[in-house]
C-alpha cells in the first residue's frame, strides 16, 4: 500500500516536472498592463511630461524582464531518469539533475535582480513625484511590477511542494544525499515564501497610495476602472484574511492573545527593514544582505539570520496563509470544546499556552475526543490528556508539514493513516525528521 501511494506521488511529480507546463500564468495582468503601456507611449509621443519617455521605457523593460523570467520558469530543464521508491535510483536521479536544477534557479535569480532593480528605481521616481499625476503614473507601474513579481514567486513555491512531498517519504529517511538535496529545496522554498511576504507588504503600501490617487482623480480616466477592480480584489482578500484570523483568535484570553501576536510578529520583525521600494534613509545594506547580492547569489542567505527563529516564523506565517484551512479546522475543535464543556464534567474548558516547539499554540482540550494524545492542526497543538512538553517537537514537525502542504495536509494525513491501518505511516516519520 505504501509503495502504491508513493508511486502515485512519484508519477504526479514526474508528470509535473517533465510535461510542458505554464507554471506562471499572468493573463489576468497582461491585458491591463499592455493597456497601461499603450497609455504611457501615447503620453510620450504627445510630450505630455518631460519624463514620459523614461516612464514608458521603464514599463517596457519591466515587461521584457518579466517575460524572460516567465520563459525560464515555464521551461523547466529536461531531467534524466525519475524518482522511484528505490533510494539508490533516486540518489542517481539527484546526481544527474542537481546541477541542472541549481542552474535553473540561478538563472531565475539573476533575472529577478533586474526586476527588483527596476521596481526600486521606479518607486524612487514615484516618491520624488509624490502627490502629482506623474507620481500616480509611477505608482501604477510599481503596482503592476509587484503583482507580476508576486506571481513569479508563487509559482516557484508551487513547483517546490510536490518535490518536498515525495522526498519527505519514509522511504528516503536517513539517506544522506537525499536529505541534503531535500534540505536545499526546503531552504529555497522558505526563501520564496519569505520574499512573498515582503512583496505582499509592499503591494499593500502601494495599493493604499493608489487609492488616494484615485480619490483625487490623478490617474487617467480609462485606468480608473482597471485599478479600482484590482485594488478592490486585493483589499477584499486581505480583509477576508483579517476576518478569518479574528474569528480564529476570538476565544483567546487577552494574555494569550498577546503571546500569540508576539509570536506572529517575530516573523515580521525579521523583515522590518526590508522592502523592494525606495524609502529615504532606508537600510539598503539590509536589502542587499536579504538577497545575497553581496555574495552574487541573488537569494536569501539563511546563515545570516537566526535559523530557528526564521523557520519558526515562516511556519507560523504558512499556517496563517497557505495552511489557514488547517488552522481554522483546529479552531473549530477548540470552539466546540468551549461550547460543550459547561454541559459535562468529562470535557474541560480549553486552556491556552505557547507551545514548547515555538511554532504553535498549545491548547488543552482534554475529554473532547476518545483517544488520549496530541493532534496538530495548523497553529494549534491540541492535547487530550498529554502535558505541555510531551512530544511537542514532533507536533512542531506536523506544523511544518501543514505550512508546506496547506490544504493537502489533512488529506495526506488521512492517506498515511489509512495505508497502515491507523498506525500513522510515513506522515509520522516525516514529522520526526522535521522536528528540528
Amino acid at each position: 500500500m505504501k509503495r502504491f501511494i508513493f508511486l502515485i506521488f512519484a508519477i504526479t511529480l514526474s508528470l509535473q516536472l517533465t510535461a510542458c507546463h505554464d507554471y506562471v500564468n499572468t493573463d489576468y495582468l497582461d491585458s491591463d498592463f499592455n493597456t497601461y503601456l499603450s497609455n504611457l507611449k501615447s503620453e510620450w509621443i504627445q510630450g505630455k511630461y518631460f519624463d514620459s519617455k523614461e516612464r514608458y521605457v521603464s514599463g517596457a523593460l519591466l515587461k521584457l524582464h518579466i517575460q524572460k523570467i516567465k520563459k525560464t520558469i515555464n521551461h523547466f530543464p529536461n531531467l534524466e531518469g525519475r524518482i522511484t521508491a528505490n533510494p539508490q535510483e533516486t540518489v542517481l536521479w539527484i546526481q544527474k539533475n542537481n546541477q541542472k536544477i541549481i542552474e535553473w534557479h540561478h538563472e531565475i535569480a539573476e533575472s529577478a535582480k533586474d526586476v527588483r532593480s527596476l521596481i526600486y528605481d521606479i518607486s524612487e521616481n514615484a516618491y520624488e513625484n509624490k502627490g502629482s499625476e506623474k507620481g500616480a503614473r509611477d505608482s501604477v507601474l510599481v503596482y503592476f511590477g509587484l503583482h507580476y513579481y508576486r506571481e513569479l514567486q508563487q509559482s516557484l513555491v508551487e513547483i517546490a511542494l510536490p518535490v518536498l512531498l515525495v522526498l519527505g517519504s519514509e522511504t528516503f529517511q536517513g539517506v544522506e544525499k537525499i536529505e541534503q538535496f531535500k534540505k536545499l529545496l526546503l531552504n529555497r522554498y522558505f526563501e520564496q515564501v519569505g520574499l512573498s511576504f515582503v512583496i505582499h507588504e509592499d503591494l499593500f503600501k502601494v495599493a493604499q497610495e493608489l487609492k488616494l490617487y484615485l480619490e483625487n482623480s490623478l490617474i487617467p480616466t480609462d485606468l480608473n476602472e482597471i485599478l479600482s477592480n484590482t485594488y478592490k480584489k486585493f483589499v477584499y482578500s486581505k480583509k477576508e484574511d483579517s476576518e478569518s484570523l479574528s474569528q480564529t483568535f476570538s476565544q483567546l484570553s487577552e494574555k494569550d492573545l498577546i503571546e500569540v501576536n508576539h509570536t506572529i510578529q517575530k516573523f515580521k520583525q525579521e523583515f522590518s527593514k526590508i522592502s523592494l521600494l525606495y524609502q529615504p534613509q532606508s537600510d539598503q545594506a539590509a536589502l542587499l544582505e536579504f538577497f545575497g547580492i553581496l555574495g552574487g547569489i541573488g537569494v536569501l542567505s539563511l546563515s545570516q539570520l537566526n535559523r530557528r527563529t526564521f523557520l519558526d516564523s515562516l511556519v507560523v506565517l504558512g499556517n496563517l496563509t497557505w495552511g489557514l484551512v488547517n488552522t481554522l479546522a483546529g479552531a473549530g475543535i477548540i470552539l466546540a470544546t468551549a461550547i460543550a464543556s459547561p454541559f459535562t464534567d468529562r470535557i474541560d474548558f480549553p486552556t491556552f499556552q505557547l507551545a514548547k516547539n515555538g511554532k504553535q499554540i498549545y491548547v488543552d482540550v482534554s475529554g473532547m475526543y476518545l483517544l488520549s494524545g496530541k493532534m496538530s492542526l495548523g497553529l494549534w497543538e491540541l492535547s487530550n490528556g498529554y502535558g505541555w512538553s510531551a512530544v511537542s517537537e514532533h507536533e512542531g514537525g506536523h506544523a511544518t508539514q501543514s505550512a508546506v502542504l496547506g490544504p493537502l495536509y489533512i488529506p495526506v494525513v488521512l492517506v498515511s493513516y489509512a495505508s497502515v491501518q491507523s498506525q500513522g505511516g510515513f506522515v509520522e516519520d516525516w514529522a520526526d525528521i522535521w522536528a528540528y
